[in-house]
Order: C-alpha cells, then structure tokens, then sequence
C-alpha cells in the first residue's frame, strides 16, 4: 500500500514539474511574440494577465470524423493539417512581422483578448483599461486587428478547401469539412483551454448501372459537388445542402435536339477516373475530379464520328484534353478522357499531321502524360514549343507554366530532358505510319472488362 502511495506521489510531482515546464515554455514563446509586436509589451503584462493569457490559451487543430474513416487516413490529414498550420503565415500588421496559424490561436488570440481596447475593466486581471492609450505601436496594432482575424480563417478556410477536394475520390468517398471551436476545462476549472477541430464527414456519391446504346452496361457514379467550406461559418450545414450530385442541360454545353434542354444527372465510368490518373499524373485524384465538374461550365462539345462528344476538360482554366460523353435517355455519360495530345482529339490529329507520331511514339517519348510537360525542359526551348503551338497545344504549355512549382505537381528526380529526346527521336525515326502496324483505337474499354457485381437498379 505504502509502495501504492509513493508511486501516486511520485506522478503526481512528475506532472506538475511538467506542467510547469509547459507555462515557462509558453510564456518565452509568448515574449517572443510579444516582441514582434513591440519590446515594450511582455514588460508590461503582469503575472496575473500572464496566467490569465496561459489558461485561455488555444490549442492546434485536431482532425476528427462525422463517419465511417479509416485510420490511416485519419492520421495523414491530421500530419497535413500541422503541416499547414506551421508553414501558413500573415502578417501581425503593417510593416510587422509574421505569425503562423498555430502561433495565432496559441499565443496572439489570447494575448488580443487581454490588451483589446473594449475588453471590459477586471480588478484583477486588467486594472488599467487606459494603460496602452496612446502608444503608437499599440494603436498600429488594434488596426490591424481585424484583418488579422480575416487572414486567420481565410487561410482556415483553404485548409479545409485542401482536405475536401484534394482527399475525395469518387471511387471511394467525397469529404465534406467544417471548423469548429469550443473550450474545454482541464483538470482546473480556471483552465479554460480553447480548441479547435476540423470536422470531416465522408459522402458516398451514387452508383449505376447505365445502359447504353447497343445494349452493354456501364458501371458508374454520380458526378457531384461538395459544398465549398467556409470556416467563418461556424454552424454546422444541414446534411442536406452539403452534397450537391450533378445535372446539366445537354444544350447547355451546345447539343440540340428536342429533348436537348431537358436536365439529367452526370455519370462518370471508373474507366475514365483511372485514365484521368494515368494522363495527368496528378497525385492528389479529387484535384483531378474536381475540374471534371468544371469543364461544363460554358463549354461548347464537339460531336465525333461515333455520336459521341468531346468536352474540353480543363486545369486552371486552360485545356488539356477532353472528357468523352455520350447523351444517354436518362442521362449524360462520361466513358474516358483523352489527353490533349492523343490522336482521337483535333489537336492530336493535328500533331500527328505534323510530326508523323502515332499512339506508341506518344507512349515511348511520354507526351501522352501531362506530368512528362510539367516535369519538363519544353518551355526553355521555344523550336519545341512552337510544334505543339501549331497544332492548338498552346493551352498545354500554358498549364506547364501554372503547375511548375505547385506543390500538388512536385516530383522527385531529375528534370525531364523531353525537348532534346524529341528532336533525337524524329532525326532518327522514321514515322509510324510509314510502317505496316495498324493503330489502335482508343476504347474506354481496352483493359478493364464490365463488371456484373454491383446491385444498383439500371
């Protein structure tokens, strides 16, 4: 029992010499920030208004689940979250310094509550409300105070932006996220530590079976919309209006006929959700899925001989290929993509006049892949650039130049020396189609046979 006792006695001091390493650690933060502001301020603050500070203090954000997660996933957005919460910085002011998200809920928020001019008179805690009247650094920084609060919760905001489009994928679940804060007591009730969760519930996008015309069945999911996150919005949306699925009017995107301005629901083929991975070479598939939504939005198709339609399928704005859709009776369906390069397309056709590359030219050199333009050497070399600018691939080099840098697109290995191989191959290549090889076709289904496991009704 005595060995018991001694053992509790032993905790109990370990906790509190923790917990006030914790306090002395918080407070040399808190005068570094304070010091950003002005040297004169953490002399100011008296250990009352320093221990009030510590106790209302915030904690970073911690990722939780409305649904059904997986642990593993769980685990990486709440890395990505630190993450951003680390590297995403605004300015204390004019003419200040930085302050990243984690430092402005732990230390500044609560700091800002202490020395606000409205904050109300405390005997205790605040017993000169005019002690900062008048201070040139003072003032500068209440100014700033409500910009400060805006840049927090817009960087909140594409944080949880982040999360819903870059961790969806139709082919499993769709992300709704929304911030949420609250205060919780610790083990005193004068501890009143304020915390901050970034909720995210999955959403399941509908399956179907869609027949098409001929008779052979397509497995397919609905193409939808989550709600955009917006973290000044502290309620919680109505389940409702968080997930939007999908319709268009065909004539919206140009297609008459009678029952042209009639809406239906989009479809999108899993075929196609993996070619769309295969030819952009994007490591974050919601991006990729995302802009599918956006390409039907003041676009024009383009029939094909087969009845189908081409969509120009865009990336900040400019075109890189085309979704291929047929107009079902009951809906619109989406059977591939096609790259912006590949032969079924009249950019492609127009580099293939060009140049005499075929399909397997395209595969060897990796033009068939927007990564190989991004990853690349093409734009240092304007000779190059002008080829695929004669065949309307202008668009193309315009994204090369918008991804080179971006983090979504990053890549480990040496740049791609794709201007040189280009002009090494056709110097010493004799063109494909002088050549007794027939050309493929383009199918959306040239491997993956249809599936007959699903339950959903036609």
């Amino acid at each position: 029992m005595a060995k018991k006792k001694k053992s509790r006695q032993d905790e109990n001091m370990r906790q509190k010499v923790e917990e006030a390493q914790r306090r002395k650690d918080y407070f040399m933060h808190l005068r570094e920030i304070c010091n950003r502001i002005h040297p004169d301020l953490f002399p100011m603050l008296t250990q009352k208004q320093l221990m009030a500070i510590y106790k209302v203090r915030g904690m970073s954000f911690k990722v939780v689940t409305d649904g059904k997660v997986s642990q593993e996933l769980l685990e990486y957005v709440n890395g990505f979250a630190r993450y951003r919460q680390k590297e995403e910085v605004f300015p204390l002011g004019m003419g200040m310094h930085l302050v990243n998200l984690i430092e402005y809920q732990r230390y500044l928020s609560p700091l800002e509550w202490l020395i606000r001019p409205d904050a109300p008179y405390d005997p205790e805690i605040r017993q000169d409300p005019n002690r900062f009247k008048g201070i040139p650094w003072y003032e500068s920084f209440v100014e700033g105070r409500e910009e400060r609060h805006r840049q927090f919760y817009l960087r909140v905001t594409e944080m949880l932006a982040a999360i819903t489009f870059f961790m969806s994928d139709y082919r499993y679940a769709l992300y709704y996220t929304y911030f949420k804060t609250g205060a919780e007591i610790a083990k005193s009730a004068l501890d009143v530590r304020h915390h901050q969760h970034i909720h995210i519930q999955p959403l399941r996008p509908e399956r179907k079976r869609i027949r098409i015309q001929g008779g052979e069945i397509r497995n397919a999911l609905r193409l939808g919309v989550v709600l955009p996150p917006d973290a000044a919005r502290l309620e919680q949306i109505p389940e409702r209006y968080r997930y939007f699925p999908m319709s268009i009017r065909p004539s919206s995107i140009g297609v008459e006929g009678v029952w042209s301005k009639i809406s239906r629901p989009v479809y999108v083929t899993e075929h196609a959700l993996n070619r769309l991975d295969e030819r952009t070479g994007c490591a974050t598939p919601g991006y990729t899925q995302m802009c599918m939504g956006h390409s039907f939005m003041n676009q024009t198709a383009l029939k094909t001989n087969d009845n189908r339609l081409l969509l120009g399928y865009q990336v900040r704005g400019h075109k890189i290929g085309y979704l291929v859709l047929s107009i079902q009776r009951n809906s619109i369906l989406i059977h591939t993509f096609l790259f912006l390069t590949a032969n079924g397309t009249p950019e492609g056709q127009k580099l293939r006049e060009q140049l005499g590359l075929q399909k397997r030219d395209h595969q060897y050199l990796g033009i068939d892949k927007l990564s190989t333009f991004v990853h690349s050497d093409i734009l240092q070399h304007e000779d190059v650039c002008e080829w695929f600018r004669n065949a309307g691939c202008e668009s193309l080099l315009t994204v090369c130049g918008l991804l080179q840098g971006d983090h979504v697109w990053e890549e480990e290995g040496e740049q791609i020396q794709l201007a040189g191989r280009l002009r090494e191959y056709l110097r010493t290549q004799e063109p494909m189609d002088r050549w007794d090889f027939p050309e493929e076709e383009d199918s959306e289904d040239e491997t993956e046979p249809v599936e007959d496991d699903e339950n959903e009704d036609e």
